[in-house]
This record gives structure tokens, sequence and C-alpha cells, in this order.
């Protein structure tokens, strides 16, 4: 994850934030951050064309601001678990599930919005859900979480919030919906988004499925090891002549 190299400045903000919030139970932490991403995905489904009296505009910015609130929601759960002491493994499960749900939500929105081909974002779904499949598995068999690659989630929702303000920006002072380089087709943000989320998902899922298989091929050969060292060990003969 990219973003991972910045966390010790992120405990900065999040610190004093986290403490506000110690009194909450963290599972109502994670059910709220999963209901912001479902109201972040209606506004970007229905964003656009789809409002019958004309566009609607203004859900983009909505949608922004839900989306941000998810995230921030998703990095307090575990926050206050661990600053209250009242981790679990419950908590961490209804953590990773609403993490997934949310993805789900918010990413398919995009795809059924008028700013994104259908197929092309539910592919691009698929490419996200595989990439976060391959780290919950590697902790499955055994290799521990696997947050390695180029696409973490902390990454797709900083870019997400970097293009919704250009794509409503477009819209409301351009009423245009993406940018045109004289290839015979617009190149809009949202679609742009969905398409390194894409590209980021694959590279992540292999890069992600390189680094468990060579993880637990040393964990095997590591035992192979042990477990010959034991075959051929043979107790000192303690007995006098």
């Amino acid at each position: 994850m990219v973003l991972e190299d910045y966390r010790q400045r992120l405990d900065l903000f999040f610190d004093p934030l986290t403490r506000l919030f110690i009194r909450v139970d963290p599972d109502i932490i994670s059910t709220s951050s999963f209901i912001f991403a479902i109201i972040a995905g209606i506004l970007l489904a229905v964003s656009g064309h789809w409002i019958p009296d004309g566009r609607w505009d203004w859900a983009l910015v909505l949608s922004f601001f839900f989306v941000g609130l998810n995230s921030i929601a998703d990095t307090l759960d575990g926050r206050v678990a661990r600053m209250a002491g009242t981790s679990s493994k419950v908590g961490d499960f209804l953590d990773h599930t609403f993490d997934r749900l949310s993805d789900i939500v918010i990413l398919i929105g995009i795809a059924l919005s008028p700013y994104c081909d259908t197929t092309f974002g539910l592919i691009s779904v698929i490419a996200v859900l595989l990439s976060s499949y391959m780290g919950t598995q590697a902790q499955a068999v055994g290799a521990g979480r696997n947050y390695t690659g180029i696409m973490g989630r902390a990454d797709r929702m900083v870019l997400m919030m970097f293009v919704l303000p250009i794509q409503f920006v477009l819209l409301a002072f351009w009423d245009r919906s993406g940018f045109d380089p004289g290839l015979g087709r617009e190149l809009v943000p949202l679609e742009i988004l969905m398409g390194l989320m894409l590209i980021g998902g694959v590279v992540t899922t292999f890069s992600r499925g390189i680094n468990t298989f060579r993880s637990l091929k040393e964990k095997e050969v590591e035992e192979n090891e042990s477990n010959n060292r034991r075959k051929h060990w043979r107790p000192l003969d303690r007995r006098r002549p």
C-alpha cells in the first residue's frame, strides 16, 4: 500500500480524533462507515441525467462528502478499538466485511453513473475485489495479512476524493463530463479513475499472490529442514561404559 509510508503523519491527525470517540463502540463506527458508503454509492449512481428534471450534478458533491465520512470512520474503528483495549476477532471480521461491501457499493455506484461505461466499471470492481481477496487469503493460509501492492483501499479512497471534485467542476462550470483529446471520445475523470482501479487491482492481485507464494514456500522449506534435522538427531548416550 503506497499510503503506508505516511501512516505516522496520519497519526498526528487521527490520534486526537480517536480520543474523541474513545467511548463509542467500534462496531457502531464500522457499521456507520458502511452506511456512509451506501449513501455515497446511491448518490453516485443517480448523479447526472438520471434525475427526471435534469442533471443533478450536486449529487457528486454530496457523494464526495459521504466517501470522506466512510474513509474516516473506516480508519477510526480499528484505532478506537486498539486505544480502548477492546480489539476482538469479531470486530476485525466486521471491519473487513464492511470494507469489502463499501468498496462494492461505491464502485458500482460509479459504474452505474453516466460518467462510466457500466461493463468496464463492473470489470474494475472485480479487479478490486480480487486484490482484496488475495490480501485476506494470505492471512487464511498462514502467511499473514498482505497489504503489499500499488493499490490498497486507502489509495483508492484518496484517488476518489481527488477525482470527484474534478468531475463536478467540469460539469458545473464547463457543462461537459470530460476532456476531448481529439481521439473521438471524451476522457471522463470518473471513468479514468475506474481504469486506474482496474490496472491497480490487477497489478496488486499478482503482486500479493507472488508475495504470498514466496512467503509460503520459504516457510515450507524451513519446516522441511527442521523436520529433517529432527529425523537425523540422536540423543547423546549418557550411560556409563
